[in-house]
């Protein structure tokens, strides 16, 4: 989640600027609750690390990331990305309405203003995802996992949010937080409950 939200911040700048990014920046961008106040920190660390495995080649070697081109093709063959590994793709205005995302990988993945319009996305890892700015009409989120997931700015009239997981970290627009009447919170508060009723 921490390098997600450094990266969001990242965006348009050269390496140079990137290497002198602070933690304020990142706060001008985010709003961290009291307990969260070392992810800037360990966001920038993130980011740092991130530079400095391009730089040298280490880090996850180009083989192995998950790119749009991947992505794409795989949903031009199959017809559907159900189940896929998609961990932290770039899909950023695209048009994926109707598209079947049912139990795939989006762990932090970037999906800000594409068209997800009656999209599948149940039971979906959607953990840190950017979903800000998107068309998530008519979508599916029955159960998928939202926490720490931004969805401020995004269209989402007729979605179905039942059973979907959010935290503290999860992003919406103030006129749509009655979606988490219907979702389900997990988080520390949550924890400590449950381990109370249990004794």
């Amino acid at each position: 989640v921490a390098l997600a939200m450094a990266c969001e911040v990242a965006k348009g700048l050269t390496i140079d600027e990137i290497k002198n990014l602070t933690t304020e920046d990142l706060e001008k961008n985010f709003e961290f609750p009291e307990r969260r106040k070392n992810y800037p920190q360990s966001a920038i660390e993130a980011l740092h690390k991130a530079i400095k495995d391009h730089e040298t080649g280490q880090g996850v070697p180009p083989e192995k990331r998950i790119t749009k081109a991947f992505a794409l093709a795989t949903l031009a063959e199959r017809g559907d990305l159900a189940g896929v590994n998609l961990s932290s793709v770039m899909l950023e205005k695209e048009d994926l309405s109707s598209v079947d995302f049912s139990g795939a990988n989006l762990h932090n993945a970037f999906l800000q203003t594409s068209n997800f319009s009656s999209a599948n996305f149940s039971g979906a890892n959607l953990r840190g995802a950017f979903l800000n700015g998107s068309n998530l009409e008519n979508a599916n989120f029955r159960g998928a996992d939202l926490r720490w997931a931004k969805l401020t700015g995004a269209k989402i009239d007729g979605a179905d949010f039942t059973d979907a997981i959010y935290d503290i970290g999860t992003r919406v627009d103030p006129k749509n937080i009655a979606i988490f009447d219907v979702m389900k919170k997990e988080g520390k508060d949550v924890y400590l409950q449950k381990e109370e009723s249990a004794i």
